[in-house]
């Protein structure tokens, strides 16, 4: 191997490398580190604590509703209906939203010529109304209905 070649080519062993959260000038030891990984130890320690910060605190099944509870404060629910009438139906959350929450729902009814839309309104901390339109008339019965709501718990 050429002389000028061996100096960067980087160690075999990674533990010869010294990482430092402050960048410091190159070696022939430690090149790499100095121009690709210093600087790199202070990001990835940051990554790394805001992914680990947030774990699932509690959850459970309450009132047909499964909810989970973020250390970080987010809170998701999820509901399955069979099926919901013309009138559709009003979630109660049975743990409440600091501030009203995101609420999608879905089906499986329709056809290929029948587009079905969801529609969620009057969305608070602790509720929201779900019913669905048809493309062919106002409210429609639909079956197998699923929803969620994703918002904070503190």
């Amino acid at each position: 191997m050429p002389e000028d070649l061996e100096n960067i080519i980087p160690a075999e062993n990674w533990e010869d490398y010294d990482i430092e959260d402050k960048p410091k000038a190159s070696t022939s030891t430690n090149i790499v580190s100095a121009d690709f990984l210093n600087g790199m130890s202070g990001a990835l320690k940051e990554m790394i604590n805001k992914t680990s910060s947030d774990y699932v605190l509690d959850h459970g099944f309450t009132d047909g509703t499964y909810w989970v509870k973020m250390a970080s404060g987010e809170m998701t629910m999820m509901r399955e209906y069979g099926s919901l009438g013309q009138g559709g139906v009003t979630w109660v959350f049975p743990i409440p939203f600091i501030v009203p929450p995101y609420v999608g729902a879905s089906t499986s009814s329709g056809s290929l010529s029948q587009l079905i839309v969801p529609n969620v309104i009057n969305i608070t901390g602790i509720s929201a109304i779900i019913y669905f339109f048809s493309s062919f008339t106002a409210r429609i019965a639909t079956e197998n209905v699923v929803s969620i709501a994703k918002g904070r718990w503190k």
